[in-house]
């Protein structure tokens, strides 16, 4: 399926999209199948690739012509960036489904990863200050704000979206 989709992928730069629009719909299935593919192999860098290549084979009014393939391309995409640690493609994504989607059912697996998203960020950010607290003097680090174990839990506190508790005990 890879070798197919990357064939097409390679000789769509030359295909007008004037000549066959259903024929750029199929394209687009065709890469969202591989992109699906991809991530059953837990490439997610693939994945975004083949769906990104999927979305701009979508005529220019895709959220109205197809709008069920628009989301479900769209939210897949926004998955995978998010995945691959692209947090402004996911969250670029995501704000496109929120504007688009016609109902609270189809705009909340947006809300959820949006809220993900930004919480595995915050996490990231978060184990870094930890770390830093507890190495800074070995590598020479010196922060304008002290960052120590009430600091930490202020913001753990502060942070209502993941069970920091047990993250911050973990540590």
């Amino acid at each position: 399926m890879f070798a197919v989709a990357d064939q097409v992928n390679h000789g769509i730069k030359e295909y007008s999209s004037a000549h066959s629009p259903q024929l750029q719909i199929e394209l687009a299935k065709l890469n969202g199948m591989a992109g699906a593919r991809a991530v059953k192999r837990s490439d997610f860098v693939t994945a975004c690739s083949y769906w990104n290549s999927a979305l701009s084979l979508l005529p220019t009014e895709h959220w109205k012509s197809h709008y069920d393939l628009s989301l479900q391309l769209s939210f897949l995409y926004a998955q995978s960036a998010n995945s691959c640690g692209d947090v402004e493609k996911a969250q670029s994504t995501i704000q496109e489904i929120l504007v688009e989607c016609h109902s609270i059912e189809d705009k909340l697996p947006a809300y959820y990863l949006q809220a993900a998203s930004k919480c595995q960020h915050l996490m990231h950010l978060i184990s870094f200050f930890s770390f830093s607290a507890n190495h800074w003097s070995t590598f020479s680090i010196q922060f304008c704000i002290p960052v120590t174990k009430v600091w930490m839990h202020t913001i753990l506190a502060a942070t209502p979206c993941f069970n920091w508790a047990r993250l911050y005990h973990n540590h």
